[in-house]
């Protein structure tokens, strides 16, 4: 049975979901019960070694996505073939916690799964073996906050996805599956 978070406190969903946790798999200790540890949002852009102001605007974009400054990754090494040089941005990546990590789910939920065209839901095979759930959208434009940047000024007119990666306290997929499945992240099989 998944609940509703439109309404609900962080207090408030961190008890019931951990009461529908320990009803389901017979947990005595509430620190038994599984939880998100943290949330790993990244994006990755190969466009920013032929124009490095594409990974300020990417910085600039996840900061509204997730309301955190992210850090820059820069390259380890350099590969000719790509023009690509050691220590230049390439990517962004911001690690959510706590608050700010359910804050992230339930905008997801509310707000931008429903805005992207013909989804219904992700594959079980999303999961690592550590209980992990990894996922990626192709435009950040499903961001409401992108789609307001967008309308303001001409902005670079390009796809530009993001992956997220959720961390989660237990090794069993049954266990990180439900977790997810009370949180309404939908999946297909």
């Amino acid at each position: 049975m998944a609940l509703s978070f439109e309404e609900l406190s962080f207090k408030e969903i961190k008890e019931k979901e951990r009461q529908e946790l320990q009803k389901k798999f017979g947990y005595s200790n509430n620190h038994q019960t599984p939880r998100i540890k943290k949330i790993v949002v990244t994006m990755c852009v190969g466009d920013a070694v032929v124009d490095s102001k594409i990974i300020y605007y990417v910085k600039k974009c996840m900061a509204m996505i997730t309301g955190q400054e992210p850090c820059l990754i820069k390259a380890k090494k350099s590969i000719a073939a790509f023009k690509l040089r050691k220590g230049m941005p390439i990517a962004c990546k911001v690690t959510l916690r706590r608050k700010r990590a359910e804050d992230f789910i339930r905008r997801l939920v509310l707000e931008v799964f429903p805005r992207i065209k013909d989804f219904k839901g992700f594959s079980i095979k999303s999961f690592d073996k550590e209980g992990n759930f990894s996922f990626g959208i192709k435009d950040i434009r499903v961001f409401i906050e992108i789609e307001d940047e967008q309308k303001k000024k001409d902005v670079i007119d390009k796809e530009i996805g993001i992956g997220i990666h959720i961390h989660t306290s237990t090794k069993s997929l049954l266990k990180a599956k439900t977790l997810l499945k009370i949180r309404d992240i939908p999946f297909y099989d």
